[in-house]
């Protein structure tokens, strides 16, 4: 059977966690703008793509910094080639306790 696409969009400690723990069970596709190829470590198989290829995997992972967050959702939005090209962000307005407000509920249904 084959496996779902997994995008992870910033692949620091974060990303590199959620990819070790998830490679078994999808194909990922990480978007990092400081990597290349040559960072990857040689035991996760994944493959550095664009913003708009990773964004564009069916479930997506966002592990950047809460301070580069809305910037990286406003690059989605603003991408053409992207779905939904016409959505406005309002990611902009999210600061660091919005957005682990919001999340609060989120994972603890998550279980």
């Amino acid at each position: 059977m084959p496996k779902h696409r997994l995008g992870i969009i910033g692949f620091g400690a974060f990303g590199r966690l959620t990819a070790r723990h998830l490679q078994p069970h999808f194909d990922i596709v990480a978007h990092d703008p400081a990597l290349t190829a040559d960072d990857l470590p040689s035991d996760l198989r994944v493959k550095l793509a664009s913003l708009a290829e990773t964004a564009a995997c069916g479930i997506v992972v966002l592990a950047v910094p809460v301070s580069a967050l809305a910037g990286t959702i406003d690059a989605i939005a603003a991408d053409s080639s992207m779905p939904y090209p016409s959505r406005s962000s309002c990611a902009g307005s999210l600061g660091q306790h919005d957005v682990s407000d919001g999340l609060r509920g989120s994972i603890a249904t998550c279980r």
